[in-house]
């Protein structure tokens, strides 16, 4: 067992290596994390036949991949969960030893062992556990077994949950977004967990798949209404973070997802800004980040938009009006349809910001364009007055963040 654990160890170094050793060796950072989690699932099925199902014939089990490395994501030092799914075979020889086989040969692993009805029995627990349901994938062994799990237990639920799920979503995303603790700029910011990276990103993508069965981004904009464009900016800044978390992970040697300063020039060099070019790597992150916070916005903003009878009565009645035109609803402003804005001074672009701060409020993605297209328009000079002055010192000194 020792030779066998040290032989599939020595693999995944290879494999490893081979996929995120060089950046010449990349294909792109999300084909990279797919082709490495693809080579990890062979090295599964392995032990798997070698330690379960030698000759193909034992119905009794399956192993199946859940959340990222369900999601065929895969980065050098990810956590890889797999979930043993057996029929009521708990004290099974086999069993222990794949289990330690798993555990021995160099990967974080998250080993369960259950049975479709101990499935059934904590799906629902929490925000995550259903989501790395939500994402499982079979790998090998029987699997008409994998198939009861998805029919019997798990789209049922979703079926059942579909709207608490997505307002789980919703919230965690609002909390993130609007949080007056939580900055877009830091000095070492986290790729993974951090406001706008790779979670949230995620989670947009969750609560996509279970609203309109969106399976990858482009799909966004198939099913989901996102824009062509949007759907490709999106994927594309999911892709360059994608690319920073592998790089830090080989660079570190270890799972690091916080890209401390001490590691920022050679992820630099990496990206091609040069020997010192920490400052430029930051400002090409902070330019991601607010992009996707664009992204993130556009998907709340979904569900106030009015496409069902339900959120068309909660926009009329339950936003609060808080100018002409302007009302704020679950911390998004946006103006009201029969309304016209007039954004043709310097004074009204400012006041939007100002309300913005008063009520704890973000702008949404339809008044952030509209300011965008209406600054184009306007005499720089227009914003020199001592009104918009007066405005302006307002926000500086605002209390508070």
């Amino acid at each position: 067992m020792n030779d066998l654990a040290s032989i599939y160890k020595t693999k995944i170094i290879e494999k490893r290596n081979a996929h995120f050793g060089s950046k010449e060796s990349w294909i792109s950072p999300l084909e990279s994390v797919r082709a490495y989690c693809r080579d990890v699932d062979n090295i599964l099925r392995d032990i798997y036949r070698a330690c379960i199902d030698e000759h193909r014939f034992d119905k009794n089990f399956c192993l199946v991949a859940l959340g990222g490395y369900g999601r065929r994501e895969l980065w050098p030092y990810s956590d890889v969960d797999i979930l043993i799914l057996h029929s009521n075979q708990h004290k099974s020889a086999k069993l222990s030893s794949a289990v330690k086989l798993f555990w021995n040969i160099g990967l974080t692993m998250g080993c369960v062992v259950r049975t479709i009805p101990e499935c059934s029995a904590i799906i629902g627990d929490d925000l995550a556990t259903d989501t790395a349901f939500l994402e499982s994938r079979f790998i090998c062994g029987n699997r008409d077994l994998f198939n009861k799990l998805q029919i019997t237990c798990i789209k049922p639920y979703f079926e059942k949950h579909k709207k608490d799920y997505i307002e789980g979503i919703s919230v965690a995303m609002r909390e993130g977004l609007y949080s007056s603790e939580n900055s877009l700029y830091r000095i070492e910011p986290d790729i993974k967990n951090g406001i706008c990276t790779l979670r949230d990103c995620q989670r947009l993508l969750w609560a996509e798949r279970v609203k309109c069965g969106t399976k990858n981004f482009a799909q966004l904009h198939t099913k989901s209404g996102f824009s062509l464009a949007e759907t490709r900016r999106f994927e594309a800044n999911y892709a360059f973070l994608a690319g920073l978390r592998a790089q830090l992970h080989m660079i570190s040697g270890q799972r690091l997802d916080v890209l401390e300063t001490d590691y920022q020039n050679a992820i630099a060099i990496l990206c091609g800004f040069g020997p010192d070019g920490a400052g430029c790597l930051l400002e090409e992150f902070f330019k991601t980040v607010r992009d996707i916070r664009l992204s993130l916005l556009l998907f709340l903003e979904k569900d106030l938009s009015g496409k069902s009878i339900w959120n068309n009565v909660r926009r009329r009645f339950s936003a609060v009006e808080i100018a002409d035109g302007l009302a704020v609803l679950d911390g998004i402003i946006f103006s009201r349809r029969k309304k016209v804005i007039h954004l043709d001074t310097g004074e009204a672009i400012i006041r939007l910001f100002k309300n913005a701060l008063t009520f704890q409020s973000t702008l949404s993605v339809e008044l952030r364009n509209k300011i965008r297209h209406a600054v184009d328009k306007i005499n720089f000079d227009d914003f020199k007055s001592k009104v918009v002055g007066e405005i302006f010192l307002d926000i500086l000194t605002w209390p508070g963040s």
